[in-house]
């Protein structure tokens, strides 16, 4: 190997080492957008149906394990498409409805109805899930917290005659 193969390696070497022949790194960012937005920036940049609900977690109060517990919980779409609503997807709650359309910046009560009978004494949660076309939202869960008991002094909530419920 000639002097000058020998010289021109080393100084090849050299430079890799120094760093000379290459532009530095960056160690930071050089751009200041955000990794993520948060799900409200997400809601206000995107038109279609959005889905809201006031309320999504309600107390019920207490019920005797003999009866049931019948409720409304208010949806509205905030978007400027129409929302649907599917379901509910829990087995065991029922809203008598399995598919409802809530136009732009409208709002639709949806009846709930649990049945306490065969229910755990003591306090319980309960879910309802209704999937929807929200690309944010594609699932909305509403929980309820209620007791059931057996004593009637304890109970908060009036027995439903099977005639008041659809």
């Amino acid at each position: 190997m000639s002097s000058q193969s020998v010289l021109g390696v080393g100084v090849f070497i050299g430079l890799l080492l120094l760093g000379g022949c290459a532009a530095p790194i960056p160690t930071t960012p050089t751009t200041q957008e955000p990794i993520a937005a948060t799900l409200e920036e997400r809601q206000a940049r995107h038109s279609g149906p959005r889905v809201n609900v006031p309320n999504p977690i309600i107390d019920a109060g207490t019920s005797l394990d003999t009866m049931s517990i019948m409720f409304e919980v208010v949806v509205e779409n905030l978007g400027d498409e129409p929302l649907r609503l599917r379901g509910p997807l829990v087995p065991g709650i029922s809203t008598y409805t399995t598919q409802t359309l809530v136009e732009p910046t409208a709002s639709v009560r949806l009846p709930i109805h649990i049945d306490t009978r065969g229910l755990p004494m003591g306090k319980t949660v309960r879910s309802v899930a209704w999937s929807t076309n929200d690309p944010i939202n594609p699932i909305l869960f509403i929980s309820i917290r209620f007791e059931v008991c057996q004593d009637a002094d304890k109970a908060t909530l009036l027995p439903i005659s099977a005639s008041s419920v659809p």
